[in-house]
C-alpha cells in the first residue's frame, strides 16, 4: 500500500500524469485494506499480462482464480475475509461481477472496470526517463 500511496502522490504532482489522478482515488485508497490492495494489484497486473491492448480490453477471471491469488497472501483466511474483499472491490466499482449460468448453477466471473483500471494506473510508479 505504501508504494500505491507514493506513486499516487508522485503522479498527482507531475504535470504529465496529474490529469489521470482523480481526487476520489485518495478516498478509495484511504478506505482500502491491505488485502484489497493486494488483490486489486494482482488482478490488474494479470489483466495487463493477458491483454496486449491494456487498458482498452477487459479480462474475465473466475472466482477460483481470484481465491488462489488471495490465498497467496500472508495472514488471511479464505472464508469471509475473501468474500468481503471481493465485495468491497465490487462496491467501489473497481471490478464487476458477472454471473454465468452453468449446469443449473451460477459461475461468478469478474471483469475489470474503467474506474479500477484508472486507479491501478494512477497508483503505478512513474516510468524512469
Amino acid at each position: 500500500m505504501h508504494t500505491m500511496w507514493a506513486a499516487l502522490l508522485v503522479n498527482a504532482a507531475q504535470p504529465s500524469t496529474a490529469a489521470q489522478v482523480r481526487p476520489g482515488f485518495i478516498a478509495l485508497l484511504k478506505q482500502m485494506s491491505p488485502d484489497e490492495a493486494h488483490l486489486l494489484n494482482w488482478y490488474y497486473t494479470e489483466v495487463k499480462i493477458r491483454n496486449e491492448s491494456f487498458p482498452r480490453v477487459s479480462a474475465e477471471f473466475k472466482f477460483d482464480e481470484l481465491s488462489s491469488a488471495y490465498r497467496s497472501l500472508e495472514n488471511v483466511s479464505l472464508g469471509d475475509d475473501f468474500v468481503i474483499c471481493l465485495s468491497n472491490l465490487e462496491a467501489a466499482d473497481l471490478i464487476r461481477r458477472l454471473d454465468h449460468m452453468v449446469n443449473d448453477g451460477i459461475l461468478p466471473r469478474y471483469v475489470s472496470t474503467a474506474r479500477g483500471t484508472a486507479l491501478y494506473r494512477a497508483c503505478l510508479p512513474p516510468e524512469a526517463k
